[in-house]
């Protein structure tokens, strides 16, 4: 590793220092109204979640594990640094956390988008929700979203996690936990209003139904609308999640839930060309609210989620758990796009489509959890089978008649589109079924884990205007996972662990034939410290990753292919501390080097696009006994290329981004619930590329978003 890449973002993040080092001198020394995280081994990580740190997750293997015990590394957004920071995505809430980029399309929020250790394939199928797959379609418009507030944390588990999950990206995934009945009394109201017209209402209502508090509920909903970034474009959405929680008995319980959602508009959601944005091009570079697209083009989603989890405890040692989620997603959208430089001219030629979509899911999980000795060595069990079914019915219509746009001077609106060519119509299927087990064993500070995982896969495309199936591919596969974990008393917990895994290509080749599954394989080392009698928290990995198998779309086409193996290798650090009970600071630092091999195309050595080199952060928060919060934060990117042939580059960016909230209630009395806040992303308004998928589709990032709420809780 070059030590001067590490050089400008250490610098930044050890500025922020003493900033909040002066403010911590100058304060009174009374103590302060102060939430502190829950012991370790009591963490409810269904519940409500305190603080900004967690010290517990289920993500990694299912089974309730304190972190500096598990073999992996895992990070954790929870609900303060949520509302602290705003994120209007599940990826923009990944910002500041080791190892995830999450700059793939720039300032669109259309889709979950986050790429994890170099890796961004089906990156929007890479998201759970409460342990198990959303099941959206990357292969369509068909993928699904869950807004921020509804979630109360986030957990991202980094390397394969098949052994765990089935079928997934080899770079991690991301588990977001919803809220839930909290069998207490909990209620608040927002609205909210910023820059780009942003202005919204929310609230979140939780209470129990039976003065036994067997039965409770919780009802959450949301209206949000503002402008894009882009000209002529908006963003719309409507959600409301109702649940419902039942103790039958003081070992069952049953939890439902829904999940309702409708966006009748999802904002800008293209690229430009390299030539225009990262370089000028005869004099022109695009403005950051340039449109290659119609104003008459719409984007329409509706999905409707719904849910059930079920626990049975058989006694103190034994338990059942059961989860079911059923989808329905409907998209509709015309959109019109360039198609690159036309040679000699400043116009962009276009095409356009119109699509139909219906996506429909189905996923069960049932799995007996135990714990029992053998001698000296204390074993927790999990041992379960899950089933995930998808079909997206997808109709799509294409047009080539589309004028040219003249980038000097744009003319929008002045023809007609004619949908004449390349009527389409299929069916994507996705069958899978899995037998899991794992057994984490304890014997002193040993900490040995291994699992198992078989799983047989169906996938298929299927042509509905000819009743061909064009591309289909059946199989199975065995993927598992091995650690070992020294927890030393001082609080010094070093690791190792081997894990594999796979996931199906929905990807063809020219012919229409479907590619082979890529598989990947890691070993990762590394060191955790957990501070004794704190709640600080320090991880340091060091992995080596590799995938085959890897499909990669032919610019300008619409086909793939196989790219041999793409290796990953890296450094990942995140430390999480609470300075004083007042003074809350974390950092993370990603160093990955990511290269091609055994190409069949001439990539070897090359860097994938959108695999940054260097990731640094630093996120600060401080809270003054008047009421008063401030956090800030900063982000450093490095080392991203345009395109796998690496040609160009992208320029390396700095971000700042600033919060600030306020407790009424400390004013006076009589304002006690009224809490305000403001948040600004990218400060000083950096005009930057976040990221480029080939030279023809380059993304700028998100200007400066300025967002204010106001809250009443009681």
């Amino acid at each position: 590793m070059n030590p001067h890449l590490l050089v400008k973002p250490l610098v930044l993040i050890l500025a922020m220092m003493p900033m909040a080092t002066t403010a911590l001198a100058s304060e009174d020394s009374a103590e302060l109204e102060t939430v502190v995280v829950n012991g370790m081994s009591n963490e409810d990580l269904n519940g409500r979640t305190y603080g900004y740190i967690s010290n517990t997750s289920n993500a990694a293997s299912k089974i309730k594990t304190k972190l500096n015990e598990t073999a992996q590394m895992v990070s954790v957004v929870t609900r303060q640094q949520l509302e602290d920071q705003r994120p209007q995505t599940i990826s923009q809430a990944m910002n500041y956390s080791a190892g995830a980029f999450t700059g793939l399309v720039g300032a669109a929020t259309r889709y979950d988008y986050i790429g994890m250790r170099g890796f961004n394939d089906n990156m929007t199928d890479n998201v759970l929700i409460d342990g198990q797959k959303l099941l959206s379609d990357s292969n369509t418009y068909s993928s699904m979203q869950i807004d921020p507030y509804f979630i109360e944390r986030i957990d991202m588990v980094k390397g394969p996690a098949s052994a765990t999950y089935g079928r997934s990206a080899p770079g991690g995934v991301v588990d977001a936990t919803t809220k839930r009945p909290l069998h207490d009394t909990y209620r608040e109201v927002n609205l909210s209003g910023g820059s780009d017209k942003q202005r919204g209402a929310s609230f979140d209502l939780t209470d129990n139904l039976t003065e036994s508090g067997d039965l409770a509920y919780r009802l959450t909903g949301l209206a949000k609308l503002s402008d894009s970034q882009n000209e002529g474009h908006e963003s719309k959405r409507f959600a409301i999640a109702p649940s419902l929680s039942w103790h039958i008995s003081p070992q069952t319980n049953l939890l439902l839930q829904a999940y309702i959602q409708n966006d009748p508009a999802a904002g800008y959601h293209s690229g430009l060309p390299a030539a225009g944005m990262i370089n000028a091009r005869d004099g022109y570079t695009f403005s950051r609210g340039f449109s290659d697209s119609e104003p008459s083009d719409y984007f329409h989603r509706r999905q409707n989620i719904y849910s059930y989890q079920f626990k049975h405890a058989f006694n103190d040692d034994w338990r059942f758990s059961s989860k079911l989620r059923y989808a329905d997603v409907k998209v509709r959208s015309q959109q019109s796009w360039h198609q690159g430089w036309i040679e000699g001219t400043n116009q962009l030629a276009r095409g356009a489509s119109q699509a139909d979509e219906r996506l429909k899911s189905f996923a069960f999980d049932n799995y007996v959890e135990g714990v029992f000795q053998t001698g000296a060595v204390q074993h927790t069990v999990i041992a379960g089978s899950d089933y995930q079914h998808r079909k997206t019915k997808s109709g799509g219509v294409y047009a080539t008649s589309v004028p040219p746009l003249d980038v000097n001077h744009p003319v929008y609106g002045n023809f007609d589109y004619d949908f004449s060519d390349y009527p389409s119509l299929q069916n994507f299927r996705l069958k899978q079924l899995g037998v899991y087990a794992k057994d984490q064993m304890k014997l002193g500070r040993w900490v040995v884990t291994g699992g198992l995982r078989h799983d047989r896969v169906d996938t298929s495309v299927e042509d509905l205007l000819t009743g061909v199936t064009s591309s289909d591919w059946k199989g199975s596969k065995t993927t598992g996972q091995a650690s070992v974990l020294y927890a030393f008393e001082n609080g010094l917990s070093p690791f190792v662990s081997y894990s594999t895994g796979f996931n199906p290509n929905t990807y063809s080749d020219q012919e229409g034939k479907l590619l082979g599954p890529t598989t990947s394989k890691q070993v990762e080392a590394g060191l955790k410290y957990q501070q004794p009698n704190t709640e600080n928290v320090y991880s340091l990995a060091l992995y080596d990753l590799k995938q085959e198998g890897v499909a990669n779309r032919v610019v300008n086409g619409n086909y793939y292919i196989p790219s041999g193996s793409v290796k990953s290798k890296g450094v990942e650090f995140e430390a999480k501390l609470q300075v004083t009970p007042q003074w809350f600071t974390q950092f993370a630092l990603t160093y990955n080097d990511v290269k091609y091999q055994n190409t069949t195309t001439g990539l070897d050595g090359h860097t994938p696009y959108q695999a940054p080199r260097l990731l640094a952060s630093a996120w600060t928060n401080y809270r003054w006994q008047n009421g008063l919060d401030v956090s800030a934060g900063v982000r450093y990117i490095d080392g991203i290329w345009a395109d796998n042939e690496n040609s160009l580059k992208v320029p390396a960016y700095t971000l700042v981004d600033l919060s600030a909230r306020y407790n009424f209630g400390k004013l006076m009395s009589q304002l006690k619930g009224l809490h305000g806040s403001i948040s600004v992303n990218n400060v000083f308004d950096k005009k930057y590329v976040a990221s480029c998928a080939g030279l023809n589709y380059c993304y700028y990032g998100e200007g400066r978003n300025v967002l204010g709420n106001l809250s009443y809780r009681w």
